[in-house]
């Protein structure tokens, strides 16, 4: 996260954009932050600004992804990585604990996830359970040897289209 989304996003019972958010952005308002920042601390090098900059407006870390620049140096490309982890992260935590509260056991994929393509596993919980590995799923058996079935079944795949 950068600076500018101090003032992109306001809260009040949920976050919202504040106008100046809406018209230019957090990267634009993070880089007018850090420009007066800098300008209150005299003899701050022209060169450390730069590169400090330059984090933020290739923080990113791709065109596509609304970044003006690529990260070009390595503290840029470190910063963009870690803010795309935390993103990540996030979205992790967020399917995490929407799965548990529709009762998903531990034992149990999330739905699929779109934004990291693939379902999740709460690796914490899986852990924490005292399910046993190994038993088939009776939904799974044959009936008529009681043998399990090559199907494979799984509600955590995407349908085809």
């Amino acid at each position: 996260m950068t600076f500018g989304k101090l003032e992109e996003l306001r809260w009040s019972l949920s976050f919202d954009y504040t106008l100046e958010g809406q018209l230019l952005g957090h990267i634009t308002l993070g880089i007018a932050m850090i420009e007066k920042r800098i300008a209150a601390i005299p003899s701050f090098p022209p060169r450390l600004r730069l590169l400090v900059e330059h984090i933020v407006l290739s923080h990113h870390g791709k065109y596509e992804f609304g970044s003006p620049k690529l990260p070009m140096t390595p503290e840029a490309i470190l910063f963009h990585y870690l803010d795309d982890l935390d993103a990540k992260m996030y979205s992790v935590r967020t399917e995490l604990d929407r799965s548990a509260q529709q009762g998903r056991a531990a034992d149990e994929m999330t739905e699929w996830v779109r934004s990291l393509e693939r379902p999740l596993l709460d690796s914490r919980a899986f852990l924490d359970s005292q399910a046993s590995l190994g038993e088939a799923d009776p939904r799974n058996l044959n009936d008529a040897d009681g043998q399990v079935s090559g199907e494979v079944t799984s509600n955590a795949l995407p349908a085809e289209e």
